[in-house]
């Protein structure tokens, strides 16, 4: 973990950053970077200086741990000692030093070239500052040295969006002086470093022109337009302050840092950037399997049943990656139906220059449409995607039973079902049958939910998790149980809203109070986009459901109503709302809210009451999270992070709380959380007691879990490590 230097004969030095995977900026690496560039400025026959890095990073940052490490110490990060150090003598040197970007250069890597006086980059690299997707600003002068550099305009959209930009781009905008071809790189770099002054983006102003956009209100204005995209982050107004000090600093440099400074120390210790980088490190974590050493099958083919709307998704996922896809379905009709879906997917893309045409035919080429199963005899991975019903599901893999080569991996997308139950059909291969949980619409859904069967192999399980990797997916492991993690966890807080709206709480409200507290959509609105009837018909086809579940999940007269009038949600026009023509467009008429006064007469809800939001929002989310505990303690996911990321890229959950069980630790607290599931839980007793209408709900029962958790007077992240460690000990003892 060094920087290495060597001199050319010119008398140019190139220093190189290796501190491999991303050449990250750690301390340690941060002195050496420092010392060398002591040693180069003080060396007489040394004419000018390239820094570059090793490997395809430039610089992917500083190192994101020692931040935490800072941070559970409780100790103060000294940016003026640290990275402040590195950028202020990479800028005082009075021989030219020039950033030679051979990749990516991210965040404090970015500051790095920044703090140069030239930066050159290969036409692939890609800079930028992405700290706010962590709440946090550029701490190493970045705010300072880039509206100098670039402009506020570019500055603001640079560090509000948090993403990569293609070095041609960069170039275009001030960022980058020149771009030159990879072989190159170095030798045009000393160049500029033998042929240039020494030019300091330190000693830079912000334009007139600035000056005048800060005064109008320009910083304002910038913020107000991503204020959609970073909903209840504290970051980016930091941003906007550190960016007003760096015009309004003029050429007092140190000014604006101490500004940059004083709003970095905020956000690192706030909880809102705490949530963020806890779900940069669960993101990471969630891969990693427990116990499973196997290594991964190779995916080369992919066979996918179904050509609805699941099915054309999940093909479009891996054909992206070049991987050849048989698409199956039963009729002609269907596949004709399914591949003119995804040929409509490909032209919109098109149309919004997202790829470009040639991509779009290349794509589609890779996909075969199929009515014969035989079709699917070289396929790695087969893929089940047909509707919700188990014996379909069953003949389904019997089929492919036949024709699958021994090792090829048989996928079921079931959302509900047991899906042992589907791997009984296929008992000589059950090792290879897991579950693969697409999220809709496939193609653009991150989330992928892996559940493991009783029989799965450990070379099942690291293909499948390698697979959501291979397609750009966040893969989680779950347990097999009804709704696995995601939907088991939404079944209380739908079942909640609705029997919410019995008792008398304003329909207009719901998804009002969900959307402040940050979730992507409220309640209902998501009950119709999924549509009304997905659930109604399943219970339909299921009979009379076991009263155990049906407690568990609230009542569903609501819904009932809804899918008898033909409300079964966006698609068919109406479903809670009736829906306009408009993106948006959307009201309660006079049906709705007289079925729902006709349900309270059914009940005999007498005299509804008004519910506050406060309580609202949490009888929707305390069971919720609730839930989440009941999953860990009986084992249906690998840790509490894990179901934080279903949350966040499944469900909408605000990632600025960091997912449901962060916000419980974090947020709320599992006392007050404990208190009040005890409290609501012994007004859902009353409530039954006075109304034999209603039978008392399960999910506000404490989880024995969370109980532990208040009886140790801990966190569940800090509980569940504890755990884990001496489940580890309990491990190697018996070796």
């Amino acid at each position: 973990m060094s920087t290495s230097v060597y001199i050319r004969r010119d008398g140019v030095a190139v220093l190189t950053l290796r501190n491999p995977p991303v050449n990250s900026l750690s301390q340690a690496h941060c002195k050496s970077l420092v010392q060398n560039m002591k040693i180069l400025q003080s060396n007489p026959t040394v004419k000018g200086i390239v820094i570059t890095g090793e490997g395809k990073f430039f610089s992917g940052g500083a190192e994101i741990m020692e931040f935490e490490y800072h941070i559970r110490r409780g100790a103060k990060m000294d940016m003026a000692s640290g990275i402040h150090v590195v950028m202020n003598t990479i800028d005082s040197t009075n021989k030219p030093v020039v950033a030679a970007i051979n990749g990516m250069a991210l965040g404090g890597g970015f500051e790095v070239a920044l703090a140069s006086h030239y930066r050159v980059a290969v036409p692939t690299a890609k800079v930028g500052l992405p700290e706010v997707n962590l709440g946090l600003l550029p701490g190493g002068q970045g705010t300072q040295r880039l509206p100098r550099l670039a402009g506020v305009q570019v500055a603001l959209q640079t560090m509000l969006a948090g993403q990569p930009i293609p070095a041609p781009l960069a170039k275009r905008q001030k960022m980058i002086d020149e771009i030159v071809p990879a072989d190159k790189l170095i030798d045009a770099a000393a160049t500029i470093a033998l042929t240039k002054p020494v030019r300091r983006t330190s000693e830079m102003t912000c334009t007139t022109a600035d000056r005048v956009m800060v005064v109008g209100g320009a910083v304002e204005m910038g913020l107000n337009q991503i204020d959609r995209f970073r909903k209840h982050q504290i970051a980016p107004d930091a941003i906007g302050r550190c960016v007003q000090a760096a015009v309004e600093s003029g050429g007092d440099f140190q000014k604006g840092c101490r500004v940059e400074q004083q709003e970095f120390d905020k956000l690192l210790y706030s909880k809102e950037s705490g949530a963020l980088r806890h779900l940069f490190f669960a993101e990471r974590l969630a891969n990693k399997v427990s116990g499973v050493r196997a290594k991964p099958l190779p995916i080369r083919k992919v066979g996918v049943v179904g050509a609805g709307l699941m099915g054309g998704g999940i093909a479009m996922c891996f054909v992206a990656k070049g991987i050849p896809v048989v698409l199956l379905d039963a009729k002609q009709e269907f596949l004709s139906k399914g591949m003119g879906l995804i040929r409509k997917n490909y032209e919109t893309s098109v149309a919004r220059k997202s790829i470009k045409p040639e991509v779009a035919v290349k794509r589609l080429g890779l996909i075969k449409p199929s009515l014969d199963y035989a079709d699917f005899a070289d396929c790695d991975i087969v893929i089940e995607a047909v509707f919700e019903n188990l014996k379909l599901k069953q003949d389904i893999f019997k089929q492919l039973d036949k024709v699958a080569k021994p090792d090829a991996l048989l996928c079921s997308n079931t959302s509900s079902l047991d899906i042992d139950a589907i791997a009984s059909a296929v008992p000589r291969r059950a090792k290879n049958v897991v579950g693969t949980h697409f999220f809709s619409p496939a193609n653009v859904m991150k989330l992928l939910e892996n559940v493991r069967t009783k029989e799965a192999s450990d070379t099942t399980i690291a293909t499948v998790m390698a697979m959501g990797k291979l397609i750009n997916k966040v893969a989680v492991l779950v347990g097999n149980c009804d709704g696995f993690v995601g939907n088991r966890m939404l079944g209380p807080y739908g079942a909640e809203v609705r029997q919410m709206v019995e008792e008398g709480g304003d329909l207009a409200k719901f998804d009002a109070v969900a959307t402040d507290f940050g979730m992507a959509m409220g309640p209902l609105s998501m009950s119709d986009l999924v549509g009304q009837d997905l659930f109604w018909r399943a219970r339909k086809m299921a009979g009379d459901m076991k009263l155990e579940t049906a407690v568990a999940i609230g009542p569903h007269d609501l819904t009932d109503w809804l899918c008898e009038k033909g409300r079964f949600g966006q698609k068919a026009g109406k479903g809670i709302y009736v829906y306009g023509k408009g993106r948006g467009d959307k009201k309660l008429d006079k049906e709705v809210l007289d079925g729902v006064k006709e349900i309270q007469k059914r009940k005999g809800v007498i005299t509804p009451r008004e519910i506050d939001e406060k309580e609202m929002l949490e009888r929707m989310l305390f069971p919720l999270v609730n839930e989440g505990f009941k999953i860990l303690e009986e084992g249906m996911a690998q840790r509490p992070s894990d179901i934080d990321i279903v949350w966040i890229y499944g469900y909408g959950f605000p990632p600025v709380k960091g997912g449901p069980m962060h916000w419980a630790d974090n947020y709320i607290g599992l006392n007050y959380l404990l208190e009040r599931l005890r409290f609501y839980d012994n007004q859902a007793a009353e409530r039954c007691a006075r109304n034999k209408n209603y039978r008392k709900p399960k999910y506000f029962v404490p989880s024995r879990l969370l109980e532990d958790c208040v009886k140790s007077n801990m966190k569940l992240a800090d509980y569940w490590m504890k755990k884990e460690r001496e489940a580890r000990r309990q491990s190697s003892s018996k070796l």
